[in-house]
């Protein structure tokens, strides 16, 4: 399996803007741009930045979905995936 991660990163980017520019930053497309852009950082061992990405995530989605959407329950659980990452467990659980 290729892991590409740090030639992702930037076409990620680049999709989260343009989605951004032409959708929004409340649109579904634009929170699981933000949701796949906050994955690649973490894999690339950047988990602050991830987490920081995940948290706006979080409080887009609550506000744009519903805290129940599942959109919004897995933006939930990619932060406590990185939390845990990072070492803040009780912030995770």
């Amino acid at each position: 399996e290729l892991h590409r991660h740090a030639e992702a990163e930037p076409l990620q980017q680049q999709r989260l803007e343009a989605s951004r520019r032409a959708l929004g930053l409340m649109h579904p497309d634009t929170l699981a741009a933000m949701g796949n852009l906050a994955i690649t950082l973490r894999k690339l061992g950047r988990p602050d930045e991830a987490e920081s990405l995940e948290r706006r995530r979080l409080e887009d989605s609550q506000q744009a979905l519903g805290m129940n959407h599942p959109d919004t329950l897995v933006a939930l659980g990619n932060l406590a995936t990185t939390l845990r990452t990072v070492g803040c467990l009780s912030d995770a659980e």
